[in-house]
Order: C-alpha cells, then structure tokens, then sequence
C-alpha cells in the first residue's frame, strides 16, 4: 500500500468553506427528488434505482468532452478517475464519492458541479469509480476510495501541479 506524505495544514482551505452550504442544498434537492427508497432492495430494485441516477449524468458533447477518464491501481482491480481539469490556474485538486451508497451511482453524476467548483476553486476535480455492491461486496466501495485518495495524495502534485486538498 501507498503511503501518503504529510497531512497538510491547515487541512482545509477556509476559501472553500462559503461552498458547503450549497453543496448541502444541492443534498437536499436530489434527496427529495428521489422520493422514499424501496423497502427492499431486490436486485430489479437495485437496476432500476441504477437507472434513475443515469439522468444525473450530463450527455452533452460540451460536457462530456471536458473530461478525461484514467485508470490507477486498485486493491482488486483498476479504479477509473473521471477528471476535468479547470481552464484556470490550478490550486488544488478536489476528490469526489459519487453519492449511492456505495451501490449506486456513478462519478459522472458529478459532471456539472465539477466543470462549476473546479473553475471556480482553481481545482482539478476528480471523481473515483469504486465497487457497487451487491456485484462487488463491503468493503470493495469503501477500498476503492480509500485507494484512490492514497493515490491521489502521492501522485496529484506531479499529475497535476497541486496537491489533493479536498475530500
């Protein structure tokens, strides 16, 4: 396993703190829009819930084409890192878990608010790819991500100019 060098400090950058709020109304609207959960989660349950999060995934060619998709080293297998890099200075680089609960979901979820925080923090926004369970069981989600923070944590200042600084 990687081992990751200093924590930096402070461990966050006050200048994002103005951004959390909305990221927790944006929470809020798609949890709402989701409705209640099924009481079960049947596998035809699963792949339909799988369905509905592909609507939150742009398809847009001006989109989509903002980004790049790499591979790096897995615990079980490769993890894909879906990245956009910002047309500005780069400051940082910023580590996204697409929301489902580590069974649904999928990093290009986060496409638009990727393009909207990456230029305007000054980020190289990155969004892992990590094992949806039932196909992949606990902790395969969970490695994954930790993988990819490793990773990223070792390699982002050489990739990319700047150090991973949010999670």
């Amino acid at each position: 396993m990687v081992q990751p060098g200093p924590i930096p400090d402070p461990l966050h950058d006050p200048a994002l703190d103005a951004h959390v709020e909305e990221m927790q109304r944006l929470a809020e609207l798609v949890e709402a829009v989701q409705g209640e959960p099924p009481a079960e989660w049947t596998p035809q349950a699963v792949a339909a819930a799988r369905r509905e999060m592909e609507a939150y995934a742009p398809s847009e060619p001006e989109i989509t084409s903002r980004f790049v998709e790499r591979e790096i080293p897995g615990p079980r297998r490769p993890i894909t890192l879906r990245i956009h890099v910002p047309d500005v200075t780069v400051r940082a680089v910023s580590l996204d878990f697409h929301g489902g609960g580590f069974f649904i979901g999928m990093p290009a979820m986060s496409d638009l608010s990727a393009i909207r925080h990456g230029e305007s923090w000054g980020a190289v926004m990155v969004s892992a790819q990590y094992g949806l369970g039932p196909e992949e069981p606990y902790p395969a989600g969970p490695d994954d991500a930790e993988a990819a923070a490793l990773w990223l944590l070792e390699n982002a200042e050489a990739e990319f100019g700047a150090p991973l600084r949010v999670i």
